[in-house]
């Protein structure tokens, strides 16, 4: 009578490590479209981050009959890991009579590395035309975690929801891509939102690749 040989539940060491080297190489093939995912749905946040502060800001002028001044902020965010400067901030103000302008809300910051490109090509709004103006009746803020070393760009909607912006023969808009792929461009990037706005009425309107 033969004797049965015992069941072999375990896995010898070759196969466990061709194994692991299996997932190794699907883990690595998959992190190049994990990150293209992560970074799009973070310029889509990005996007509507700012999408949200422009429509915030003009219907609150419409509201309050008072104009309301959009800033964009150019800083330096440590905790993200990178030491160059670039605009990722957005943040909304009442224009009061006596006193300083108000704040609509708090400061809002770009997801991730997606920025407002610096140059005046894709970004407009962010042209040496409108670096905001301080006052003794608008002094500069200090923003959380950044203080006063930033740069500021502005317009205003004013009380008619119209914005103060040229409208001769001259389009106002921003953009908006991730970090990586450089900044103050004079070409747009393959992955981009950019949000133009109508001086006349001071409507936002959307445009992605």
């Amino acid at each position: 009578m033969k004797r049965r040989r015992p069941l072999r539940f375990g896995f010898t060491l070759i196969e466990i490590l061709m194994v692991l080297a299996i997932i190794g190489i699907l883990l690595v093939a998959a992190v190049p479209a994990l990150n293209s995912t992560l970074q799009g749905f973070q310029l889509t946040q990005g996007a509507q981050i700012i999408a949200d502060q422009l429509h915030l800001a003009r219907q609150a002028t419409l509201a309050r009959n008072r104009a309301v001044e959009v800033r964009f902020y150019k800083f330096t965010a440590p905790a993200s890991g990178v030491t160059a400067s670039y605009f990722q901030g957005v943040q909304a103000f009442e224009i009061v009579e006596n006193g300083p302008p108000k704040a609509l809300g708090k400061l809002h910051r770009l997801p991730g590395l997606i920025i407002l490109d610096s140059s005046a090509t894709l970004s407009p709004l962010l042209g040496p035309t409108r670096v905001k103006q301080w006052t003794s009746n608008d002094p500069q803020i200090s923003l959380p975690g950044i203080g006063t070393n930033y740069e500021a760009r502005a317009f205003t909607y004013r009380s008619d929801g119209s914005a103060d912006l040229s409208v001769a023969g001259q389009q106002w808009f921003v953009t908006l891509h991730h970090a990586n792929a450089g900044d103050n461009r004079t070409d747009l990037p393959p992955n981009f939102a950019t949000l133009q706005i109508d001086p006349w009425n001071g409507y936002t309107q959307l445009y992605r690749p």
